[in-house]
């Protein structure tokens, strides 16, 4: 997953409105002596555990809002060859956020407290780190330094059916192949057009695309046009 407003997920911050409101609002408890009170505690208990998981709901829905509103305005996207699927960044996030919330309602048990911190700084940190991994790994791969347009020209005309002695493979076979290892080896930034060679010629790929993926899918799909080749 990347986004195209990367520097707006600074919005990400409004998070910490609704905890820093919720915490403003807490007030230490006065302990008041009262003999009755004792017929009451179990009662007390029970009410103050359904109490925490309300408030600690009602915090986590107002951060989840406060979340995707950032990465609403940050326009995620998912690239077609994203080395990390959007199925691990966002509910890695979502639940990070969530287990973050609950430590802080929870705080008076010391026990959960740091378990539920602890599983939400790891979440955080795992979807914070594959976005900038990805990030990375696009400006590596398709940065502009070395790039190059190449254009890829395959005959597909009935001469290119007959066979050769590498491997079985008809002659229009092996163009595709060594198209493709053109593909792989070109540097990164490189962009690549693709013509079907034929009686009339066909563009497979009229304008340049640096995707590689989109390359290889329409070497893979390329068949002989038949005919002659045009002068």
């Amino acid at each position: 997953m990347s986004f195209l407003n990367f520097a707006l997920l600074g919005g990400l911050a409004a998070v910490a409105i609704p905890i820093i409101l919720h915490l403003l609002s807490r007030r230490t408890p006065k302990t008041l002596d009262w003999g009755a009170m004792l017929f009451l505690l179990e009662s007390v208990q029970s009410r103050k555990r359904r109490i925490q998981l309300e408030e600690a709901l009602l915090l986590a829905t107002r951060c989840l809002l406060a979340g995707l509103l950032a990465l609403a305005v940050a326009r995620p996207f998912v690239p077609a060859d994203a080395p990390v699927p959007w199925v691990v960044v966002l509910p890695a996030f979502l639940l990070g956020v969530v287990s973050l919330t609950t430590a802080l309602v929870l705080r008076g048990n010391r026990k959960w407290f740091w378990i539920l911190m602890g599983c939400a700084v790891l979440l955080l940190a795992v979807s914070v780190a594959s976005v900038m991994f990805e990030k990375i790994w696009g400006l590596k791969r398709f940065g502009t330094t070395g790039g190059r347009d190449i254009a890829l020209i395959i005959d597909g005309s009935d001469s290119m059916r007959l066979r050769n002695s590498k491997g079985g493979l008809t002659v229009f076979e092996a163009a595709v192949a060594e198209a493709r290892e053109i593909v792989d080896k070109a540097p990164a930034g490189s962009a690549f057009s693709l013509i079907l060679g034929g009686p009339v010629p066909v563009d497979k790929i009229s304008e340049p695309v640096v995707n590689r993926l989109e390359t290889v899918g329409a070497l893979r799909d390329l068949q002989p046009a038949g005919g002659g080749m045009s002068a």
